[in-house]
């Protein structure tokens, strides 16, 4: 499956005349190595070029479980002493790249954008977030089974917070209640925005579902 991710993003790169993809959001990230973590403030990002092998970089505590999800391609980790920045100037140079036209996504920071045209002075940046979003809606079967899942949880925790609405109920005792009994079958992790919108992983895949 992340092959093929890779593949369509590669043939776009040709057509287009891009010579990298970075993607360094979260979901992103997991989306192109399946590889899922809150990075903070530290940079994990992928690098996708049209006819090398991609690159990710990640803090250096993280490489060994990078290591056993992302098998495709070169894993570069650093420390807090270390600039990750550089590392990718590093590792482009020793693969020859000119990178003379990179698509980026929209939501990088203005930080960031200014790292990279430091490495790269003459870099010119467009936005990467059509082409994944139109590649992101065709789910496989893989994708499709854990939607499935998701929904039938979802279903579960709105199941749950209706039988724990009764008078004098806080919503956060509502929101506990779900999380308790979602916890009990295997989910690790909700970010709740309201009492019936909620995201869910369970075994390393990130679902979000809606109510």
């Amino acid at each position: 499956m992340i092959e093929q991710r890779h593949k369509a993003l590669k043939d776009w790169m040709k057509e287009n005349n891009v010579d990298g993809i970075l993607c360094q959001s979260r979901p992103n990230v997991f989306y192109l190595s399946g590889f899922d973590t809150d990075p903070h403030e530290r940079l994990v990002a992928t690098l996708l070029f049209p006819t090398e092998d991609p690159l990710m970089v990640c803090p250096g505590m993280e490489v060994n479980q990078v290591r056993d999800i992302f098998t495709g391609g070169e894993i570069i980790g650093y420390n807090d002493t270390e600039d990750p920045w550089e590392k990718i100037q590093l590792a482009c140079q020793n693969r020859n790249l000119d990178l003379k036209t990179l698509a980026i996504e929209s939501g990088i920071s203005w930080e960031r954008v200014k790292r990279l045209q430091s490495i790269f002075p003459e870099i010119h940046l467009i936005e990467v977030d059509d082409i994944l979003l139109s590649q992101r809606v065709i789910k496989g079967e893989g994708e499709l089974t854990h939607i499935k899942e998701a929904a039938k949880l979802a279903d579960y925790g709105v199941e749950i917070g209706m039988k724990a609405l009764k008078e004098g109920v806080t919503e956060m005792e509502v929101l506990a209640a779900i999380e308790y009994e979602l916890k009990q079958q295997g989910i690790r992790e909700m970010a709740f925005t309201n009492p019936w919108s909620y995201s869910v992983k369970k075994l390393g895949t990130s679902w979000k579902t809606w109510k």
